[in-house]
């Protein structure tokens, strides 16, 4: 097996799952499509009941609309992301500038849960302009699509449960091997006090 990028799940970072209305274990993936990794949480059994009676159109439809609600072309998300990044980490696009971007958005953050049974994902850009406020699927494409709008490579994952509420975070490409990866990983650790850091390895098999 080749390891064939290391991802580091930006919601997971550190501490944040929000209590309401969010799950935090990816135990089934799904789906992936257009930067959205569609998952779901519960016994083997339930998940499989859960895809065949929503039928696969049901994730595709759902990965297109939060990869639409990411526009991340859209200029006004793009300059909110350029004021979250101190002067001190100008430059190239670095790590450093994720965890800006990351900081800015976690530390304004509202949590408000959308009404039961709405199924909307709201774009970035009106997440900005309503005050950085909404669900964990909105902090969630918020965080994508800014760090997406100044050349990071990122994606938005969804657990989807049988029982309860779901819950969605945000992952970055950050490496494509664990040598070149591990001191950005190191230098996150620094930055927020971590010896564990949370990521994930995506793998391909030698061809």
């Amino acid at each position: 097996m080749k390891i064939r990028s290391v991802i580091v799940l930006i919601v997971v970072l550190t501490w944040i799952i929000f209590s309401s209305g969010c799950l935090s274990e990816v135990k089934d993936v799904s789906l992936a499509a257009k930067g959205v990794k569609i998952a779901t949480s519960g016994s083997n059994v339930s998940s499989i009941a859960t895809r065949n009676a929503q039928g696969d159109s049901y994730y595709q439809n759902k990965a297109e609309s939060i990869a639409s609600a990411m526009d991340y072309q859209n200029p006004f998300v793009h300059n909110f992301a350029l004021q979250q990044i101190s002067r001190s980490h100008s430059g190239d696009y670095t790590i450093e500038q994720i965890c800006d971007i990351w900081d800015a958005i976690r530390g304004k953050w509202t949590y408000v849960n959308d009404a039961a049974g709405m199924n909307y994902f709201t774009p970035a850009s009106d997440t900005i302009n309503n005050g950085l406020r909404g669900n964990c699927v909105d902090y969630a494409i918020l965080n994508a699509a800014a760090i997406k709008s100044i050349g990071g490579s990122t994606r938005v994952v969804t657990v989807d449960s049988t029982s309860e509420p779901g819950h969605a975070y945000a992952e970055v490409l950050i490496g494509n091997s664990m040598a070149g990866t591990q001191p950005l990983l190191n230098e996150i650790g620094r930055r927020y006090h971590q010896k564990t850091i949370h990521y994930d390895l995506e793998t391909t098999q030698d061809g």
